[in-house]
């Protein structure tokens, strides 16, 4: 009796070894991968802050102090950046320029990044120019955030 030898999956001449099996049993069989939820989760969890952010004032709540700003006196450049998203949620311009500026200034770039990234969790492909994924891009950020940190400590 002859035996047969078992195809190599290295041999490139051998056709079989090229074809996804693992593939072609799941359609086969009808498994289908389940859909990621979690940019739905993400969206229903940010619109739920927000309405909590809307109704309740964070000037008037007695939030725990930014722990930098605790440490050392200065201002982080986060710092304000929640009562300034209420005010502007408010539509109060002015008064969420004064609480931080470079948040009010950032908002549409943190909405073009966020929906990006939700679109790539969605597995769907990035908004054009894909700056999440950039260097510069976030080297540009880091220096505004430091630029921004310095110039809201000078004293005047």
């Amino acid at each position: 009796m002859r035996e047969i030898a078992a195809p190599n999956p290295h041999d490139r001449s051998n056709t079989d070894a090229k074809r996804p099996t693992t593939a072609v049993v799941g359609k086969a069989v009808g498994i289908v991968a389940p859909r990621d939820r979690s940019p739905g989760l993400l969206c229903a969890v940010l619109v739920i802050l927000l309405g909590l952010l809307w109704w309740f004032d964070p000037a008037e709540m007695n939030l725990p102090l930014c722990t930098f700003h605790a440490l050392t006196g200065l201002d982080c450049p986060g710092c304000g950046a929640t009562r300034a998203t209420h005010e502007l949620l408010h539509g109060r311009l002015l008064a969420a320029w004064h609480y931080n500026a470079l948040w009010v200034l950032s908002l549409p770039l943190a909405a073009y990044v966020a929906i990006s990234e939700l679109r790539v969790l969605a597995g769907r492909r990035p908004l054009p120019g894909d700056l999440p994924r950039r260097t510069w891009f976030w080297l540009s950020v880091a220096a505004a955030a430091i630029l921004f940190f310095v110039a809201r400590n000078l004293p005047y």
